[in-house]
C-alpha cells in the first residue's frame, strides 16, 4: 500500500485573509474619514492658490483666526502629508509586512501590531 503525505503550506491563504482584514480596516477608516479627506483636499488647494496669489475668503479668514498671515498659514497647511495618500503609505507597509511574513506565528504578530 502506498501512502501519500501532502504538506499544505498554510501561509497563501493566512496572507490572504490578513489583506483582506487590512483592506476592510482601512476601506472603514476611509469611509469615516471621507469628509476630513475632502476638507483637507479642498484646503490644501486653497493654500496653493493663496501661495500664488489667488487669495480667497475663507484663507484670509482662517488665518486672521490664528493669528498668522496667509503666507505663514498656508505653508503650513502645505507642509502636513496628504490624507489619502499618507493613509495609503500605512496601508502598503502593512501589506508588505503581511508579505514578508514567514511563518503563521510572524502573521499573527503583524497583525497584532497592524490590527
Amino acid at each position: 500500500m502506498t501512502v501519500f503525505t501532502f504538506q499544505i503550506d498554510p501561509m497563501p491563504a493566512l496572507r490572504d485573509a490578513a489583506k483582506a482584514r487590512v483592506d476592510r480596516s482601512f476601506n472603514t477608516e476611509a469611509a469615516a474619514m471621507a469628509h476630513q479627506d475632502a476638507a483637507y483636499a479642498a484646503k490644501r488647494d486653497l493654500a496653493a492658490r493663496a501661495l500664488a496669489g489667488d487669495l480667497s475668503e475663507l484663507m484670509l479668514v482662517e488665518a486672521e483666526l490664528r493669528g498668522v498671515s496667509v503666507a505663514d498659514l498656508a505653508s503650513d497647511i502645505l507642509t502636513k502629508p496628504e490624507t489619502v495618500a499618507a493613509r495609503e503609505m500605512r496601508r502598503q507597509t502593512v501589506l508588505a509586512a503581511i508579505r514578508n511574513a514567514a511563518t503563521p506565528a510572524e502573521l499573527e504578530q503583524v497583525t497584532k501590531i497592524y490590527g
